[in-house]
C-alpha cells in the first residue's frame, strides 16, 4: 500500500513538473516600431497588431502580428511566428514583438532560442530578461514559413526537491535490494 502511495505523489508531482511554462498563464503580446520604446501604430488603421493579453491555449492567439503578415501561436514551451505572405520588415532601430509574463507567475526565462526558421532568410535578434521575450527583425525580407521559439525557465526549488526525493527513493530501494541478498 505505501508503494503505491509513493508512486502515485511522484506521479502528481511528476506531471506538474512537465507541464510547459505557458500552459495556463497570461503572456502579452506587444509590437513595437520604431524603437522598443513605441507600440506600432501602423499606416492602415484597420491592420493593427494584436496587442494586448492572451491566456495560452491550443488556438492560435494572435490573428494580426502585424499589418496582416502572419499569426503568432502561443504553445507550452515557446511560440510559432507563421507569415502568409512576403515582404520587408521595415529598418529601424526595432521592429518587432516583445512576450511579457503578465502576472510574475512564470519562473524567470532562462534561455531563449530559434529552433526552425523557414520565413526569414537569416534569424532575427532575440533577447530576453526575467520577464519579457524580445524579437527584433527590423529591416528583414520574409516569406510565406514559419520561425519556432522555444523558451526555458530557471527550475522551480519544488523540482529540485521533487528530484532529490526521487534519488533519495531510488537510494532507498536499491540499499534494501542489497541487504536483501
Amino acid at each position: 500500500m505505501k508503494k503505491m502511495v509513493v508512486a502515485a505523489l511522484l506521479a502528481a508531482g511528476a506531471s506538474s513538473v512537465n507541464a510547459g511554462i505557458f500552459d495556463g498563464q497570461t503572456l502579452r503580446f506587444e509590437y513595437y516600431y520604431p524603437d522598443q520604446g513605441t507600440l506600432y501604430a501602423p499606416v492602415l488603421p484597420e491592420l493593427p497588431p494584436d496587442n494586448g493579453d492572451y491566456l495560452v491555449s491550443a488556438a492560435v492567439e494572435i490573428g494580426n502580428l502585424a499589418s496582416n503578415v502572419g499569426t503568432l501561436d502561443l504553445q507550452s514551451d515557446g511560440f510559432t511566428a507563421t507569415f502568409i505572405g512576403s515582404g520587408t520588415f521595415g529598418s529601424a532601430a526595432f521592429n518587432g514583438f516583445a512576450i511579457m509574463d503578465v502576472m510574475n507567475a512564470i519562473p524567470a526565462f532562462a534561455s531563449f532560442a530559434i529552433t526552425s526558421n523557414s520565413g526569414l532568410d537569416t534569424d532575427p535578434a532575440l533577447g530576453f530578461d526575467g520577464n519579457n521575450l524580445y524579437v527584433n527583425w527590423a529591416g528583414m525580407p520574409f516569406h510565406a514559413g514559419s520561425l519556432v521559439f522555444a523558451v526555458t525557465a530557471v527550475p522551480e526549488p519544488e523540482s529540485y526537491a521533487l528530484l532529490l526525493a526521487g534519488v533519495g527513493l531510488l537510494a532507498f530501494a536499491a540499499r534494501r535490494r542489497r541487504r536483501k541478498s
